[in-house]
């Protein structure tokens, strides 16, 4: 995408919080719909293009009707995500004693 785009737009959407990437189309490679995780999802449930700021808009009312109780509880949560800054902050927020539960959620689009 950087040899596409150029350096410099690719790292404005991928370091800004409200800057999207060019939306992708869905006979890219890439459409999220061609993965068997999201079979059940309609076109309309399947962002073509997302800011880091949507996809916290898209997953905070998990946050809010589960992992926060299971916090609350005293549950270790481990949320995945596939992109490298959520790595990198899970890693530095990482627990010093062993899980006793894991719970993993996956967040999807919805309406």
């Amino acid at each position: 995408m950087a040899v596409k785009l150029g350096p410099e737009a690719v790292q404005k959407f991928r370091g800004g919080l409200h800057e999207r990437p060019p939306p992708l189309t869905v006979d890219s490679p890439f459409y999220p719909g061609k993965e068997r995780r999201h079979a059940d999802l309609s076109l309309s449930q399947l962002p073509l293009t997302e800011s880091l700021y949507d996809c916290m808009k898209r997953s905070y009312p998990l946050y809010e009707t589960r992992i926060k109780d299971d916090l609350r509880s005293g549950r270790n949560v481990m949320v995945v995500g596939e992109a490298e800054r959520g790595a990198k902050a899970g890693a530095k927020a990482g627990a010093k004693r062993q899980p006793k539960q894991h719970t993993a959620y996956l967040s999807y689009p919805h309406n």
